[in-house]
């Protein structure tokens, strides 16, 4: 397709950029959030667990959505394409990796810890089970986040070259 004039190219960057960096806080809000502190008495375990799933329904989930929108809209309109260059190639797997991930584990984890908190308050941080989410969290969503902000080194270095095309050395 036709790449697009130089403005709208600057806009795509710009909001791609800038959902990509909601993704990544609000990523680290949710590992935060999970680490165990004050909020473990009282009414604090519902509090954090209600402000998880918030973060994850409506900030994660239509961040990473609209990313990949921007993706498309990129992999179309500009010289990136989809899988032209290795990089780019490596950030479509990744990310929808990351998506699919957050989808099928994360996502029901933050909402098993909001039941579980909603349904016993205080108590809920002494069920193991609420325990066993918790931590899963905290391992697995501090590893996607750090592999979150690798792919934007990705995006600043572009490290690897064309597909197809010998190396240089």
């Amino acid at each position: 397709m036709k790449p697009w004039p130089l403005f709208w190219r600057r806009a795509l960057k710009a909001s791609h950029v800038t959902l990509s960096a909601a993704w990544l806080g609000a990523a680290v809000c949710l590992v935060l959030l999970s680490l165990p502190g004050p909020s473990e008495v009282g009414d604090g375990v519902r509090g954090i667990t209600f402000c998880m799933t918030l973060i994850d329904d409506f900030v994660i989930i239509p961040t990473a959505s609209a990313v990949v929108g921007t993706g498309v809209l990129y992999g179309f309109y500009t010289k990136w394409g989809f899988i032209r260059f290795r990089w780019v190639l490596v950030k479509w797997v990744s990310t929808l990796a990351f998506i699919s991930f957050g989808a099928l584990l994360l996502g029901p984890w933050i909402e098993r810890m909001n039941r579980l908190a909603a349904a016993s308050g205080a108590h809920a941080f002494a069920l193991p089970e609420y325990q066993a989410a918790r931590w899963a969290v905290v391992i697995w969503g501090a590893i996607q986040t750090v592999a979150l902000g690798g792919l934007v080194f990705v995006s600043i270095y572009k490290p690897w070259g064309q597909r197809g095309k010998p190396r240089k050395k």
